[in-house]
């Protein structure tokens, strides 16, 4: 995962309030169905991915 300003021409763009998330297509892939939740001070849980262990803060 990066941090970017813009998405690249391949990248697709979903916005939940006010927040923008860049794509690529594994990341599609991969995210396809899950839930993404952020908590102060833990950062971002991702659960329902197609592979296991996905969480980053």
């Amino acid at each position: 995962m990066d941090i970017v300003r813009e998405p690249y021409a391949t990248d697709s763009v979903m916005e939940f309030d006010g927040l923008k998330l860049f794509l690529d297509m594994w990341a599609q892939n991969i995210l396809l169905g899950a839930t993404i939740d952020y908590s102060e001070g833990y950062g971002f849980t991702i659960t329902g991915a197609s592979e296991p262990g996905s969480c980053c803060s």
